[in-house]
């Protein structure tokens, strides 16, 4: 991964909201994403901030568009999660600026991959979202909305789904970004992106991957991905594989 520096491998999945990722990591180079950041590990994890600001634990949550960089290499799961999802919006409130660190604590014979999920959700709890792989509640009109919009993130409009629901488009709007935690429109870039994942993870081109996913171009596919997650599409897949949700 040329934006976070060599040694990195393990698995990726996504979600409406969020993109994990399980195994190796290594030392990075300062950057900043508009994602939140959750990094943990079973060793101490190091982040670098500010001027000469550090800190370490064996989770620590990187607010969005912080510029920062990680010290430390092991074994971690780490989450980004939209910083505009309900999520993301309640984790930037507790951490002000700044890295905080959690204590997730693993229960007996867990696995801390999967632990560290259902930690950080428990720490949004007022949050509706789903954990990875989980289902979401939600109501006939946003659930077909979902179903639509997994196959062809471009189709339909917030005016079409609401008409089909019996809904004004404020209304639905408020729905859909309430039960599913995100608003739709970024719902739609987040569906894009695993569209193009998706993609590359079969062979495709940077390019074609991207005019599958419905962006302009590679370059706009880089440019959102990177703003995202700190990293290129292609690097992220580079030494990884990619695990579809199920």
């Amino acid at each position: 991964m040329s934006e976070e520096g060599a040694g990195w491998g393990g698995v990726v999945s996504m979600g409406s909201w969020w993109l994990l990722y399980r195994g190796v990591y290594g030392p990075t180079r300062r950057h900043a994403h508009h994602a939140v950041q959750i990094i943990s590990s079973n060793a101490s994890v190091t982040v670098r901030h500010g001027a000469g600001d550090e800190i370490a634990a064996s989770t620590v949550v990187v607010p969005s568009d912080l510029a920062h960089e990680i010290s430390s290499s092991g074994f971690a799961t780490m989450v980004f999660v939209d910083a505009d999802s309900t999520a993301g919006r309640q984790l930037g409130a507790r951490c002000e600026g700044s890295p905080i660190s959690l204590d997730l604590p693993v229960p007996s014979g867990s696995k801390r991959s999967e632990a560290i999920v259902s930690g950080v959700l428990a720490l949004v709890d007022d949050a509706p979202n789903p954990a990875p792989g989980g289902a979401a509640v939600v109501s006939s009109g946003v659930a077909a909305a979902l179903a639509e919009l997994a196959d062809a993130p471009g189709a339909g409009s917030v005016v079409e789904f609401a008409a089909r629901s019996g809904l004004s488009p404020s209304r639905f709007s408020q729905r859909f970004a309430r039960e599913v935690g995100i608003p739709m429109r970024r719902y739609r870039r987040w569906v894009r992106m695993l569209h193009a994942i998706e993609a590359l993870s079969t062979g495709a081109s940077l390019t074609t991957a991207a005019h599958e996913a419905g962006f302009t171009d590679s370059a706009h596919l880089t440019h959102t991905f990177r703003d995202h997650f700190g990293m290129a599409p292609s690097d992220l897949l580079a030494s990884s594989r990619f695990e579809p949700p199920s």
